[in-house]
């Protein structure tokens, strides 16, 4: 995966494991019902601000 994404393969990841997104990760976004509800920076976003976001976006 990391290969691809060094080639300038553009890599889809999907996890639920928060700690996975944030170290294979060079963006992040958040999705709720087909939607994009947030994008946020690896390199200055932690694990709760991750959570926060899922939450926040998805109780409407």
């Amino acid at each position: 995966m990391a290969d691809q994404a060094a080639a300038g393969i553009g890599v889809l990841f999907a996890t639920s494991e928060v700690g996975e997104v944030l170290h294979a990760s060079t963006r992040i976004l958040v999705m709720s019902r087909g939607r994009v509800v947030a994008e946020l920076d690896p390199a200055t976003t932690n694990r709760e601000q991750i959570l926060a976001a899922t939450r926040s976006r998805t109780s409407s």
